[in-house]
């Protein structure tokens, strides 16, 4: 079982603590944690319709493809895997929703004690952290939670 520090937001003014054998399953179960606690804001659905006339004013489909057709097919070929691509682009899935890939970021794994209390008393000290798409974010926390993988276990943390 591995420990990781993720945060979330577009100023990372959230972080959790999850107990997950992989980084995967620990993204799974933070994304639940925020959404069962009110923060749907963060996830966002792909605009499958701005990417596909995005994709037509590039030349890269025809114009005359409109977004129900792909949909209504109901397979994917290379017309709608390109839409599809560009739509979700910069997104991170989870089985709570998308997430905007420069609003989450793996802050630390496997944390020592010693630096969990850091993390947890930690003011703005100018120190920058980069998210999963590379780009700098805040350091300054509002909320804290913890969760451990499976059981669901729930401890708010200030």
């Amino acid at each position: 079982m591995h420990r990781y520090v993720l945060w979330f937001g577009a100023y990372s003014s959230v972080r959790v603590l999850v107990y997950a054998p992989t980084l995967e399953e620990a993204l799974e179960d933070a994304a639940q944690e925020l959404r069962d606690r009110g923060w749907g804001g963060l996830f966002t659905e792909p605009d499958y319709e701005d990417a596909l006339e995005d994709l037509q004013q590039k030349g890269k489909i025809p114009l005359d493809v409109t977004w129900g057709d792909i949909s209504a097919c109901g397979v994917i070929d290379a017309v709608s895997g390109k839409v599809l691509d560009a739509a979700q682009a910069d997104l991170t899935y989870t089985e709570s929703g998308w997430i905007p890939s420069w609003e989450w970021g793996i802050m630390v794994e496997d944390p020592s004690r010693a630096d969990l209390l850091a993390l947890a008393h930690q003011e703005c000290d100018g120190t920058v952290y980069r998210n999963s798409a590379g780009v700098p974010c805040g350091v300054h926390f509002r909320e804290h939670y913890h969760v451990r993988s499976g059981s669901r276990e729930k401890a708010a943390n200030a």
